[in-house]
């Protein structure tokens, strides 16, 4: 006849509630713990067990049947909730240890027994030790990135406390409930943004995208006040979440960076240019009406910004953008007609004859730096098989007679780019300069001869005339 030997072990649990397990009587301990934590969402690291006075102690070697009176298939054993151990781990020095800590804490605050994590978690956030406070927020934020309710009232509930990592901890836990457009959420996370901790202003700024609704107003205008941040990272991720709270070419945001690019602080007015290309769709002539304007900025590090932000507003070959450069061209102001001749090759297109014209002209300036920006502009629009070829090789001849050996160099080095193969004019050129003193401008012109097919005996008698020179 068969002998039922299965454990029969009456749970009662902190209500005074009852239940009845049966386990196989080689069960251990930890057997029982993982049987009660899928019942009852208890981790085991959380559950104490008693037999009388008597805790029975996780050992994964003593089964269950050593604890009953010889013959008695039947006990009873009290189970309460203990946080001890799993707050212990979260200082653990393994980061193994830890994250069971915190993966133990998350687990229980998702079952009935939730409120001990939380409540336990929300009364060491009120100690003035960071000893407590630093692994009860840690914990009760892993809760919330679960989706913890309790958790997130928890954390929501600090938005204003005195330790900055949990204002930050309070904001993304917001985030992690909120429904966007949830205005409640937008009035908590909005006066956060003038939070004197630099994480808790990012943590608002990357929360704010996800919380608002499409096109928000009052988040659009909070994330455009942060353009004028004194953190360069803060500035960056204003322009982030501007770009992200409403569709490219909205009227609301690109005010708000507008407004930005005359501010007094050139950073400032740098990111603002830099959340052009965020906000508008290529094309848009607010934002190339806006960049070329800043191409007249007084500091050269707005100057530069704009430059690298032009060809990612306009199109490539625009007439409006390219002729609007070249008037410019002719500023009183020498920085201003180097950087007009540096924008003209983000978006001239070879052949633009107008353009062309305007460069070579442009190539009597007074000013070496205009002429060597000119001249690497020439060799954006035209080559040797577009139209005003004849007319920038000219410009570029005249140039190899330069009084400034910089110059020569730089028109040697162009010339083979535009003047097609064995140009009389070229060539006669490059040959002179065979005779400069300049040693960088004999080289550059013997290479300009080699790819401009000029004469070989040319070359060599050049050569001869060097090494005799030398000797």
């Amino acid at each position: 006849m068969y002998e039922d030997n299965r454990l029969h072990v009456m749970l009662q649990d902190e209500e005074g509630d009852l239940l009845e397990l049966v386990m196989d009587p080689y069960s251990t301990v930890g057997d029982l713990k993982s049987r009660i934590a899928q019942i009852y969402q208890v981790p085991p690291m959380c559950q104490r067990l008693a037999m009388g006075t008597r805790e029975l102690l996780d050992n994964k070697y003593e089964e269950l049947i050593v604890h009953c009176p010889h013959g008695v298939k039947t006990f009873s054993v009290h189970l309460s909730i203990t946080l001890d151990e799993a707050t212990q781990g979260l200082e653990h020095p393994v980061r193994e240890q830890k994250l069971n800590a915190l993966q133990a804490l998350a687990e229980l605050g998702f079952g009935a027994c939730g409120h001990h994590a939380v409540s336990s978690m929300g009364t060491r956030l009120d100690r003035q030790d960071d000893e407590s406070r630093q692994p009860a927020l840690r914990a009760l934020a892993h809760m919330a990135e679960r989706g913890q309710t309790r958790a997130v009232v928890e954390l929501t509930s600090r938005l204003e406390d005195w330790e900055h990592d949990l204002r930050r901890a309070a904001v993304e836990a917001l985030t992690q409930v909120a429904e966007p457009g949830n205005e409640q959420a937008i009035d908590l996370l909005l006066p956060r943004l003038k939070d004197v901790s630099i994480e808790v202003r990012l943590a608002v700024l990357e929360a704010l995208p996800r919380a608002a609704g499409y096109g928000d107003a009052r988040c659009i205008t909070g994330a455009g006040f942060l353009l004028e941040d004194s953190v360069q990272y803060v500035r960056r991720a204003a322009l982030k979440a501007l770009s992200q709270l409403a569709e490219k070419g909205n009227d609301m945001v690109f005010a708000e960076v507008q407004s930005r690019l005359g501010h007094a602080d050139p950073e400032v007015r740098a990111t603002a240019l830099k959340a052009l290309p965020h906000i508008l769709e290529q094309g848009d002539e607010r934002g190339v009406t806006a960049v070329i304007d800043r191409l007249e900025d007084p500091v050269f590090n707005v100057r530069r910004t704009a430059l690298e932000t032009l060809g990612l507003v306009a199109r490539h070959g625009d007439q409006s953008t390219i002729i609007s450069l070249c008037n410019r061209l002719g500023s009183n102001m020498e920085e201003i007609r180097i950087t007009m001749a540096q924008a003209l090759t983000q978006v001239v297109n070879y052949g633009d004859k107008a353009t062309v014209l305007t460069l070579s002209q442009r190539l009597q300036d007074g000013s070496v730096d205009v002429k060597l920006a000119v001249i690497h502009a020439l060799t954006h629009a035209v080559s040797s098989q577009s139209e005003g070829h004849g007319m920038a090789t000219a410009a570029l001849c005249e140039r190899c007679e330069d009084p400034d050996r910089h110059v020569r160099r730089a028109a040697l080095e162009a010339l083979p780019k535009i003047a097609p193969p064995e140009d009389k004019h070229a060539t006669e050129a490059a040959e002179t300069c065979l005779q400069d003193e300049d040693a960088e401008v004999f080289r550059l012109a013997h290479a300009a001869l080699e790819k401009l097919g000029g004469s070989q005996t040319v070359l060599q008698e050049a050569v001869c005339n060097l090494e005799g020179t030398a000797s």
